[in-house]
């Protein structure tokens, strides 16, 4: 099987500036050679050190980058590789309501790693596809905010749990209460209400897409939407909002989940994207990639908006 050193050294090796795209488009084609499936790579460099978080996380302008992808394919079925630290809840909903429609079967690939509102995004699949490595991660909500000029990101239990800590220390005098105050201040009006709402939200919305696809026409599809939706829908029941979620713990929940392993070919071509992508983001200012197997779709860099890639 390919290594993540082996792709670097075939982008390297051709030594032309669009060396990376060449070998990431190469691979996309080579996987929708075999799976004859529509195939839609969303992937960012949020495993990579000394980037911004915001950048990184789903947000609105994602959805024009997935109709820019989807516009020039064929076909009712799609393969989504998602490698992504989730984000805003309301954009995810807007691109799981767009795919939806535009594909009647989706099956979501899981090469290494997601989290929050990406696993979200998982739940609105008929299938999902991990490693033996790979892993899902609870869907708590990222909620972004801002406090004199600078940028902040937290996972919404985390804000809730600290309230709570805050509130506590406030009450007990002996607690140095100032502290906690002064803390506080840092938070903007409503950020506690936001971080509850967006999780309920996540909820619902879970629920509603596992019901309504995974477990399509399936007895009992509602408990079993309603018990998966609680238990991804609840960080706490993890001890962490990014710990991970592998195969067993989560096909043991209900989630129907395939390995990669199963399918030998399958899993380095899905692989081999996925290390093209890796090898992108190391050696551009690529920090977000939303592309088809055509080679249609955008990129984002660190200090750059959303632009279409140009067809090769």
């Amino acid at each position: 099987m390919l290594s993540l050193q082996d792709v670097y050294n075939e982008v390297l090796a051709r030594k032309e500036e669009s060396s990376q795209d060449y070998v990431l488009k190469k691979y996309l084609k080579k996987l929708f050679k075999y799976t004859g499936r529509a195939t839609i790579l969303y992937a960012s460099a949020f495993t990579l050190k000394g980037i911004s978080g915001r950048v990184l996380q789903i947000n609105r302008q994602d959805s024009s980058c997935f109709m820019a992808a989807s516009s020039a394919m064929d076909g009712r079925e799609l393969d989504l590789i998602v490698h992504s630290p989730g984000g805003s809840t309301e954009a995810t909903e807007q691109i799981v309501t767009y795919l939806r429609r535009r594909y009647d079967h989706i099956r979501v690939i899981v090469p290494l790693s997601v989290l929050s509102t990406a696993t979200l995004l998982c739940c609105a699949a008929d299938r999902i596809v991990v490693g033996e490595h790979s892993s899902l991660g609870p869907f708590d909500p990222v909620v972004n905010w801002s406090y004199q000029g600078a940028a902040y990101s937290a996972a919404a239990q985390n804000i809730i749990d600290e309230f709570s800590i805050a509130q506590r220390n406030i009450n007990n005098k002996r607690n140095n209460p100032v502290l906690w105050i002064e803390k506080l201040k840092a938070y903007p009006p409503g950020l506690l209400a936001t971080c509850k709402t967006q999780i309920q939200l996540s909820r619902t919305l879970a629920k509603s897409w596992l019901e309504k696809y995974m477990f399509a026409n399936e007895e009992g599809a509602a408990e079993k939407a309603e018990g998966i939706s609680a238990w991804l829908g609840d960080s706490r029941n993890f001890a962490s909002s990014v710990r991970p979620i592998g195969y067993n713990q989560a096909s043991s929940k209900g989630l129907k989940l395939d390995l990669l392993s199963e399918e030998a070919t399958f899993e380095e071509n899905v692989m081999a994207v996925y290390y093209a992508a890796m090898t992108k983001f190391q050696t551009s200012d690529c920090v977000k990639i939303v592309v088809n197997h055509l080679g249609k779709g955008c990129t984002v860099g660190a200090r750059s908006s959303a632009g279409l890639t140009r067809e090769s």
